[in-house]
């Protein structure tokens, strides 16, 4: 897209495409069909092994440009470019923020902290965060150039929300409608009452 920063080069651009993650919606299919039921204990163990094989990248590998990986990157710099990371990085990233949406669904990480009405409004209107921060991201820094990073980061955030929200309550809404009308969930119903017998064992 003309005027928006590119990866640095043409093979590792492509693996950052939606067609060359199709990892990530077979683990999702597979964690929406067959919950994880994941603990913390597992969930910290794959971010550890997440870390620790990025630093490792970190200390041997070099970015496509030749150039050592930038500190604050932790080993996946955009593009994931050192050590082949574009292979099997994203894969990695996928499972370990598979187990943590697993967990937070079911109230195993902290719960008080994703449970508060500002971070469940934030979720409701993930999707059009994810759409739009990129775009966003893009325009402030044409649009503030030289500007100090923390007040590009607060500009950018606040058009991201701002426009998010837009989309999903004059977009979305509508649509997420539809799905309770022709896909009813039974979340809101009562669990059912246990037989006589297994009450009284």
């Amino acid at each position: 897209m003309p005027g928006l920063p590119v990866l640095p080069t043409t093979d590792v651009a492509l693996y950052v495409l939606t067609t060359t993650h199709l990892d990530a919606f077979a683990i999702g299919g597979y964690a929406a069909l067959f919950p994880f039921q994941a603990s913390r204990k597992l969930l910290f163990g794959s971010f550890a092994v997440l870390l620790g094989v990025g630093l490792i990248v970190l200390v041997t590998s070099r970015g496509a440009d030749g150039n050592p990986l930038p500190l604050g990157s932790l080993g996946y710099p955009l593009g994931l470019s050192g050590g082949f990371a574009m292979f099997w990085g994203y894969s990695l990233i996928n499972i370990c923020s598979a187990l943590l949406i697993d967990c937070v669904a079911h109230g195993r990480f902290a719960p008080r902290f994703f449970g508060n009405p500002i971070m469940s409004y934030l979720g409701k209107i993930s999707y059009g965060l994810y759409i739009f921060h990129f775009p966003l991201q893009s325009l402030v820094g044409r649009l503030l150039p030289g500007s100090p990073l923390a007040l590009q980061i607060f500009v950018q955030f606040s058009l991201t929300i701002v426009l998010a929200s837009a989309s999903f309550h004059l977009w979305e809404a509508r649509f997420t409608k539809l799905k309770d009308v022709y896909f009813p969930s039974s979340a809101g119903k009562p669990p059912p009452r246990p037989e006589p017998s297994a009450a009284l064992s």
